[in-house]
């Protein structure tokens, strides 16, 4: 079994903007809503690989007399198709990022989602009990307020000893907790998330040469995504190490989502062979092809 978690999914607004001016009206050209977190992309990218997965995620849980955001969420993720499995969270309601593409970049306005601790307890002992020797387990995004910044150290930790392969795509001090662990199969970061790993300016690593560099320095299996540049990956155990580039160069490219589909492609890939290099080069095939041309 193919499990994903996502402790703080968002509905996505995605609108395009011709040329965004600040302070003014800005009247959108197209718009979208999507239900979104690092590890539902994941599932939803599994799903077009053919490969079935079951996505687990917070939700907000609120009463109001009319419609809410929790409402028109798990709307969303019905109409997904992907199977899911719910962690509702009395009090709190599902929160919405705006993400506005114009003039080549996308400008991303989070919102924020509230987890009390003792609700993250429950939900790593519901985990720990579910997942089964063998499983693949991948941890995806950023953890809500309120949980403690080593909660995916210690669920790796204990999915670890149940026989189950943790991959994790976090960033930050919640990442460097698992790196710590030494118990994690696998770990995704990008180049801006690995250099900010050694306290480096987030343009350091900018090379796959870097990428090898650095990421050899985890102590884990590490599949670093350099967006347009394809991805490295360096083997924790014995330090064998891989770099493909994206094929076909699409520099004018959004590259929101692609690291999720390097994910996908990559696990993908490894259920059916365990090999490394296969599959990294499938992976960054996979991500190349969901990148999204700019206008």
């Amino acid at each position: 079994m193919i499990y994903t978690l996502t402790m703080n999914p968002a509905i996505d607004y995605v609108v395009t903007v011709p040329d965004l001016l600040k302070g003014r009206v800005n009247r959108g050209e197209s718009r979208g809503f999507s239900a979104a977190g690092k590890g539902l992309n994941v599932s939803l990218a599994l799903k077009r690989l053919g490969v079935e997965s079951y996505a687990l995620c917070t939700c907000g849980e609120i009463e109001r007399e009319k419609g809410n955001l929790t409402e028109t969420f798990l709307q969303l993720l019905q109409s997904s198709g992907i199977r899911s499995g719910l962690f509702n969270i009395k009090g709190s309601d599902t929160r919405i990022n705006v993400k506005v593409h114009s003039g080549g970049e996308v400008t991303e306005i989070n919102g924020d989602f509230y987890v009390p601790e003792e609700d993250s307890a429950d939900i790593a002992e519901t985990i720990i009990r579910m997942v089964k020797k063998g499983d693949f387990f991948i941890i995806g995004g950023s953890l809500p307020n309120g949980i403690p910044c080593d909660f995916y150290a210690n669920l790796t930790e204990n999915l670890a000893e149940k026989g189950a392969k943790v991959f994790v795509d976090t960033s930050g001090e919640p990442l460097r907790r698992v790196i710590q662990t030494g118990k994690a199969f696998l770990v995704k970061p990008n180049r801006h998330e690995l250099a900010e790993l050694f306290g480096l300016n987030s343009e350091a690593i900018s090379t796959p040469e870097d990428a090898v560099t650095y990421g050899a320095k985890l102590g884990c299996n590490a599949l670093v995504s350099l967006g347009e540049a394809g991805a490295v990956f360096v083997n924790g155990n014995d330090g064998e190490e891989y770099v493909y580039a994206a094929e076909n160069k699409i520099k004018n490219a959004y590259t929101v989502g692609a690291g999720d589909a390097l994910l996908a492609g990559f696990v993908e890939t490894f259920i059916k062979t365990t090999d490394y290099e296969t599959s990294l080069k499938s992976a960054v095939k996979f991500a190349e092809s969901s990148l999204v041309l700019k206008s």
